[in-house]
């Protein structure tokens, strides 16, 4: 970068992988070259002679030249490296154009040596507009920026260091930062960004009263504001938070989970006011590559009393799978509750955190030095400098402990300053971290997928909302691995409270199973995968039981080739509820570019089947005439269009591209006169706003509450882009097409 507030002398600076940065000055020379005109045959004629003299010297030349080499920094101060002769155009006048070229000489000098970082050196930039005293700031991938200016007698000293030295020693990529590629001043030279390795940015604002004329000095005071991350590899996956929504979860291909927060705003309107989402917490760091998640955070209840703020040690807990063969279950420790709780009392949600059984909770997690699995204490995680999420919630505990009325303290600490509050990328990879409390085996090869009937639970509690005596069905977490054989090609249904393998499911499949739902009732489970067989599995418990008969499910009904080629995602409608004589409706996507609907139809003797309904390929294929866009991502949501009652999917595409759908599911009465359902596309997103690369999950929004406006929904997305991205999509619209 160059620096040429002085119209006289330009001063270069220049970065290198030996972690110095050399300030070049060009200037007029002090001295002219006597004879500009004989340089190339003085220069000749030099090299003849030293040839004659040296010739039986080589050897000692060369080791001199390797200790000149050493010391090619240390050479005399002042000392021009290189005189440039600006090209003139030829005179007839000899000693003009001689004048002239004189005059056109430009030497360049080494002006100083920067030396105090570690590492290479990624990117250099001069403050703007620095009129007294001209100031560098610099990165590198030691994990600092330096701001550098030249003191009274001319040495150039760094006056300010920012950056994160926190991290796991020997921990995965994800708990630290990597070091950083660039970094710049802002126009006023007030404000500094940092560009990160793995794509976040950095933001430092100075607390001294400085402006753009003002130079800046050891007293200059940087205060790290929250940065903007995310993933810097493909997200392979995402849930939501199962009660409402409250917080959205992803992994991906750089070995992270990370835990999504919307931050309060003013207003409900999001045209006026677009909500924001950032990353504030960072649940898992692993060694491996994390494939798929699944909440399973659901409320506990008891006989005589449903209610969940009492009975709440099972909520907020989430199970991943990665490229190994252990299952992993995490719990939120109370910092991060208690964080998400100041981030979220203006959008109603209920995060509990002062009832009797979070006692169990930790306040903290920490990963150990080359080790995988979250230690649930606080007492070995703590690293130097400051821990922000740490801090805030400590101080939200002691309003707590002090009076009963911590709700309005947490109101009027979140309006003072939110930003405050948030954790910056060290507290993210270090301090954020959800303690693993079980792990379960089984699988003899990597994970691929992992699913539960938590969402129907908490359904089906909401309808049995005033029935004291209702006890819901047992959490039941499914999971498959990679396969190349009938064995490995199976399903294992966990009990995650015990930690054991309730039921193998063998015989549906013959390769990977790559995608598992469970419908809403928790009667049936569907699966598919490389095999292309649609498999439909049904759960044989008794009824009478009230749910606490162990779980029984055994295939009702495989169809082969239900597509020309790999199934990507399977999904049941949790729209429809059994209880008012609904079908039970299911959605599948497959490379062959094409979407199908079918509807599980139950004979009198209790035999179950699928059938389909409809196909239909996806508006942007039909649009461009191309060929058929792969469907990699299938979605219902949990209401239905408030116009038509008709059911709304969302549909994820290998080009990125995403659509909305609305299905007329056909009734039992309708199939007997032949009618056939109508798919009709509701939305087609902007190019703009979608994936540039592969959609590998879509996830609905649950309904916070019977009062909501079931118009607004929201829609999470993930990609191999290494982006998740949240839409805000009003059904209520008309259709298009």
């Amino acid at each position: 970068d160059i620096d040429n507030d002085n119209e006289s002398e330009l001063l270069l600076a220049s970065g290198s992988q030996d972690a110095r940065i050399r300030l070049w000055k060009f200037h007029k020379p002090t001295t002219l070259l006597h004879n500009i005109d004989n340089d190339d045959e003085n220069s000749n004629n030099q090299t003849t002679i030293d040839d004659n003299n040296n010739n039986s010297n080589n050897d000692n030349d060369d080791m001199e030249d390797d200790d000149m080499e050493d010391d090619e920094d240390f050479l005399e101060e002042g000392e021009a490296r290189l005189h440039i002769h600006l090209q003139t155009s030829h005179n007839n006048n000899v000693e003009e154009d001689n004048n002239n070229k004189k005059k056109n000489v430009v030497a360049i000098t080494l002006e100083a040596l920067l030396i105090g970082h570690e590492e290479a050196v990624t990117g250099i930039s001069w403050r703007p507009h620095s009129t007294s005293e001209p100031c560098l700031i610099s990165s590198s991938m030691d994990r600092t920026i330096f701001i550098w200016k030249a003191e009274t007698d001319g040495i150039w000293v760094p006056v300010s260091r920012v950056g994160t030295a926190g991290g796991i020693l020997g921990g995965s990529v994800g708990s630290s930062l990597l070091g950083f590629v660039d970094a710049a001043f802002s126009p006023s030279g007030q404000c500094i960004v940092g560009h990160g390795y793995g794509g976040s940015l950095h933001f430092w604002t100075t607390t001294t009263a400085t402006t753009t004329a003002t130079a800046l000095n050891e007293e200059t005071t940087w205060i790290a504001n929250p940065c903007i991350t995310g993933h810097f590899r493909g997200v392979t996956d995402l849930d939501w938070e199962v009660t409402s929504g409250q917080y959205l979860l992803s992994v991906g291909l750089d070995q992270t989970c990370r835990l999504w927060s919307q931050l309060p705003t003013t207003t409900t309107n999001p045209t006026t006011n677009p909500t924001t989402w950032m990353e504030v917490g960072r649940p898992q760091v692993h060694g491996y590559d994390l494939n798929t998640l699944t909440c399973i955070g659901v409320p506990t209840y008891d006989d005589n009393k449903n209610n969940e703020d009492d009975n709440n040690t099972t909520l907020h807990r989430i199970v991943t799978g990665a490229d190994e063969k252990e299952i992993r279950v995490f719990d939120a420790p109370l910092s991060t509750l208690r964080l998400l709780q100041q981030l979220n009392h203006n959008n109603n949600f209920n995060i509990t955190t002062t009832t009797t059984n979070d006692q169990d909770r930790v306040e903290r997690a920490y990963i150990p030095s080359l080790g995988l699995s979250n230690r649930a204490t606080a007492a070995d995680a703590m690293e130097e400098g400051r821990d922000t999420a740490t801090l805030s919630t400590n101080e939200s505990q002691n309003n707590n402990n002090n009076d009963d009325d911590n709700d309005d303290d947490c109101k009027n600490d979140t309006d003072i300053d939110i930003m405050n509050i948030l954790p910056n990328e060290r507290d993210l990879g270090v301090a954020s971290l959800w303690p693993e409390v079980r792990k379960m085996f089984g699988h003899q090869t990597e994970l691929v997928c992992l699913a539960s009937n938590a969402t129907g639970i908490v359904a089906t509690a909401k309808q049995h909302n005033h029935d004291n005596h209702y006890k819901p069905r047992p959490i039941i977490v499914a999971s498959s691995c990679k396969a190349r054989d009938v064995e490995n090609a199976s399903i294992r249904l966990w009990d995650v409270e015990n930690t054991t393998c309730i039921q193998v499911l063998k015989g549906g499949h013959r390769s990977t199973v790559a995608t598992i739902d469970f419908s809403i009732d928790g009667k049936y489970i569907a699966s598919s995968g490389k095999d292309r067989r649609l498999c439909l599995w049904k759960n044989d418990y008794d009824s009478s039981s009230n749910n606490d008969a162990t779980p029984n499910f055994s295939i009702a009904s495989a169809i082969d080739l239900a597509h020309k080629r790999i199934i990507w995602s399977v999904h049941f409608c949790p729209a429809l509820s059994q209880e008012q004589q609904e079908p039970t409706i299911l959605a599948s996507g497959a490379r062959d570019g094409f979407v199908k609907i079918w509807r599980v139809e139950e004979t009198t003797n209790g035999e179950s089947s699928l059938v389909e309904l409809c196909k239909f390929e996806p508006f942007y294929k039909l649009k461009n005439k191309k060929k058929a866009e792969a469907i990699t991502a299938v979605a219902f949501a949990s209401v239905k269009h408030p116009q038509n009652n008709h059911l709304i999917l969302a549909i994820g595409m290998e080009c990125g591209r995403i659509e909305i759908w609305s299905i007329n599911y056909l009734h039992q009465e309708e199939q007997q006169q032949n009618q056939h359902p109508r798919c009709r596309l509701l939305l087609d997103f902007p190019h703009s706003y979608c994936h540039t690369s592969s959609v590998k999950k879509l996830a609905w929004r649950p309904i916070q509450s019977t009062s909501s406006d079931e118009t607004n929904l929201t829609l999470a997305s993930c990609g191999l882009d290494h982006g998740v991205r949240i839409f805000n999509v009003n059904i209520g619209s008309s259709l298009t097409r």
